[in-house]
């Protein structure tokens, strides 16, 4: 996925593992860090796939 620790969403990469990344959006408040934690559920018991109706990864494209 990210062998050399690069993003390939232009965020840099705060920790991952073969099931989830965690990517810093910016500094926080109160010393708390904005992140995008991304988690990966096709191997979880009942995941049909993506559906572009419910999905919220749509949002993301859309946002400003």
């Amino acid at each position: 996925m990210l062998g050399n620790r690069s993003s390939p969403i232009g965020l840099p990469l705060m920790n991952r593992t073969p099931h989830w990344a965690f990517f810093k959006i910016g500094d926080g408040y109160g010393g708390h860090t904005h992140v995008l934690a991304l988690f990966d559920r096709s191997q979880s018991s009942g995941y049909r796939g993506i559906d572009a109706a419910t999905s919220t990864i749509l949002n993301l494209e859309k946002a400003p």
